[in-house]
């Protein structure tokens, strides 16, 4: 059975990306570089997998302090370019707990982690699609309606009805899957402000690639 909404992918259902968006990616990882930004700790040049509607960074990373291990909950990631230009998300951080069962990352100088950091494309600013690929005009994403220029559901795409039923349907396991997320991200918060308030937890700024 093919992805009736055009991804490459026959055995999974999802809308994917533009060939603009996928180019805009090639192109910068090809000319600007990419580095993940670990708020309070430190950054690391990921390498990096795509297809047309996920991006999967490998994040490697050694601490070079504390001297004792100290427990961390999560990590707040940012996508950049190496040249200066914010990918990801495009306010604030984005929260990735690291605990496993309810016990928290140790970290220490010496300890070294990997990390997968999985983000789902549903569409890159068009500013900066065509900042970065050259001629790039008109609508770059599928999601992009192009009477208002805004995002929307159906976007630019042509939908029958039943197509139409089952991109409703992805969206709301989407919503399903962003409440566990955050589910996932306010446990880890609550437990590292537990630790906080007993004085089990410090932030420092000390970790390099």
């Amino acid at each position: 059975m093919s992805n009736i909404f055009g991804g490459a992918n026959d055995n999974s259902l999802y809308v994917p990306m533009s060939d603009l968006e996928q180019e805009a990616i090639s192109r910068i990882v090809e000319d600007h570089g990419l580095e993940v930004r670990i708020r309070g700790w430190g950054k690391s040049t990921p390498v990096l997998v795509y297809g047309d509607m996920r991006v999967s960074l490998f994040i490697d990373m050694t601490f070079s302090a504390p001297e004792f291990p100290v427990p961390v909950y999560y990590f707040e990631l940012e996508l950049w370019t190496r040249t200066g230009i914010k990918l990801f998300p495009v306010i604030g951080s984005d929260k990735q707990s690291v605990t496993y069962g309810s016990n928290p990352l140790q970290v220490s100088a010496g300890v070294q982690i990997q990390l997968v950091w999985d983000i789902s494309m549903h569409s890159m600013s068009p500013d900066l699609v065509k900042k970065i690929v050259p001629g790039a005009t008109g609508l770059t994403s599928r999601v992009i309606d192009k009477t208002t220029g805004n995002l929307t559901l159906t976007g630019n795409m042509r939908l029958s009805e039943d197509h139409l039923r089952y991109l409703h349907y992805l969206r709301s396991q989407e919503i399903v899957q962003r409440q566990y997320t955050e589910m996932q991200r306010s446990s880890a918060q609550k437990m590292e402000d537990k630790s906080v308030a007993s004085g089990e937890v410090v932030k420092l700024d000390i970790a390099e690639e």
